[in-house]
């Protein structure tokens, strides 16, 4: 009788001292919280460019694949949604607009997310990547591709700062935390042939656009000159 209530006291035993450590109430090691991954260290983007490889070569996407430019702590997510034909009119029209007569535009709607880690370095990213979403249509004279000349100045390249900058000083001013953002922009492409003071710039009339370049500045640093990263063609 004796040794029948010694074996019950000795599993028991076991079991609070297994309880303990965590391996008898967790058996499979669901709960143990450690991972060999850092918290930290996110997956690697798609499309992924940085500096050295930036236009190395230019990546070939359909629209709607996003292009990611790393620097510094901070990854810019580009994306060229779409890029569509308008009947008439934009809608929301611009003093700019009111008074070019395009008689075609087209929409392309874009997206740019942010992500940087605490501390980040690269404190310039709004200026530094005006590059941005740049329109193209055929070239003449020979040239392959050529930038779609009329662009509606409300929606068009200095659209950049106003999406980009206020996001930038919203990041600064909690420098040690992480950020995340996404913006949303468009813009209108005016398929004329004319440029901004109604002057012909030799560009064909009424051509229907190829598609959309991501263009990121500085690169290599001290250039001024943007460096296209990727190509979206309809």
């Amino acid at each position: 009788m004796k040794n029948n209530v010694a074996v019950p006291l000795a599993l028991m035993a076991l079991l609070a001292a297994g309880c303990q450590r965590g391996g008898a109430a967790s058996p499979t090691g669901t709960t143990n919280t450690g991972n060999s991954t850092p918290a930290s260290a996110a997956p690697a983007p798609k499309n992924l460019v940085t500096p050295e490889t930036a236009g190395k070569p230019v990546l070939n996407l359909k629209l709607g694949e996003p292009v990611a430019f790393r620097k510094g702590g901070i990854t810019l997510t580009l994306i060229a949604k779409s890029f569509e034909k308008l009947d008439g009119d934009p809608p929301d029209q611009t003093d700019f607009l009111k008074k070019e007569s395009c008689g075609v535009w087209w929409k392309l709607s874009e997206e740019i997310v942010v992500d940087a880690e605490p501390n980040a370095t690269w404190s310039n990213w709004a200026v530094d990547s005006l590059g941005g979403f740049i329109g193209f249509q055929r070239g003449t004279g020979g040239e392959g591709f050529a930038h779609i000349p009329v662009t509606d100045p409300g929606t068009g390249p200095d659209r950049i700062i106003n999406v980009t900058v206020p996001a930038e000083a919203e990041r600064r001013a909690h420098p040690d935390t992480p950020f995340h953002k996404t913006l949303e922009s468009k813009e209108y492409y005016g398929m004329c042939g004319t440029d901004h003071d109604g002057e012909l710039t030799g560009q064909p009339s009424g051509l229907e656009p190829l598609g959309v370049d991501a263009k990121i500045g500085n690169i290599p640093e001290g250039t001024l000159k943007p460096t296209t990263i990727a190509r979206w063609l309809r």
